[in-house]
């Protein structure tokens, strides 16, 4: 199996130059562009799909999308229009990462509880502060 070569774009890189890296990064050879998600960053869904859109034949991996935020039902919906865009083209990591996430090697079984009970509390403060 030959090598790839791919380039890598955060969240909170500027997302015109995202855009413009990766049609840069395919035309000199790339065979992949991989985009993270963090939160209050550029969106992961919305950005490989501006990337798959301008690109016809590199990879396009997003990693890591967290399950956290969004509905399972809606993240396969999103996720499976962009490979459709993509022309098959999508890998997608899945998973919760990110500074507070343990290392592999200390990683321990998680559970939907931790979402759900994540968003109870996020509820919760959104009522107390007049949100909802």
């Amino acid at each position: 199996m030959a090598p790839t070569f791919g380039v890598v774009f955060s969240g909170d890189f500027p997302l015109q130059r995202t855009l413009e890296g990766a049609v840069l990064a395919e035309r000199l050879g790339f065979d992949a562009c991989w985009l993270g998600e963090d939160f209050f960053y550029h969106g992961g869904i919305a950005t490989a799909t501006a990337v798959a859109e301008r690109t016809e034949r590199m990879t396009i991996g997003l990693g890591v999308l967290s399950p956290l935020p969004r509905h399972p039902a809606l993240t396969a919906m999103e996720v499976a229009t962009l490979d459709e865009i993509a022309e098959g083209r999508l890998i997608l990591g899945i998973g919760n990462a990110g500074m507070d996430a343990p290392d592999a090697a200390h990683a321990e079984e998680s559970t939907f509880s931790d979402a759900r009970r994540s968003r109870a509390v996020q509820a919760a403060d959104w009522r107390r502060d007049g949100h909802v």
